[in-house]
């Protein structure tokens, strides 16, 4: 080997200084307490691991401002909440239904003539903001 004919050692094994791996001391610990306090509330072990594995992929860590799930697999990871607001932007995209019928009196607006506003007939509902009307004047 490289070392035999130096008079340097070679150690096998990586010394043990907490101080200098302060981030995996941090995990630890926060891993331990939330174990611990879970587990005493009466959740399982497993459920357990479960919640603090989820709880920690989705919290922005140091790192930058985005999260691990998003940083390993391009997604953000959904929560419980998640589902109750996706569900008040579904009610505010449902389609809203033509108010006017066919056949129904109306007061249409003819940009070409001077005057604003006269009584008209709807004809055809051509979708939500389309109205195909007759006036006297067509």
């Amino acid at each position: 080997m490289f070392l035999e004919g130096k008079t340097n050692q070679s150690y096998k094994n990586s010394s043990f200084h907490p101080m200098s791996n302060g981030h995996c001391e941090s995990l630890v610990k926060t891993f331990k307490s939330s174990m611990k306090k879970m587990v005493n509330s009466g959740v399982g072990v497993d459920e357990a691991l479960d919640r603090f594995l989820f709880n920690f992929r989705i919290v922005s860590h140091d790192h930058g401002k985005e999260s691990l799930s998003e940083f390993l697999f391009g997604k953000r990871l959904r929560l419980n909440l998640d589902g109750l607001r996706e569900e008040r932007f579904q009610v505010l995209q449902v389609p809203e239904v033509s108010k006017f019928q066919e056949g129904e009196n109306v007061y249409v607006r003819d940009y070409k003539l001077d005057k604003n506003w006269e009584k008209g007939k709807v004809n055809k509902v051509g979708g939500q903001n389309s109205l195909l009307c007759s006036n006297r004047n067509t």
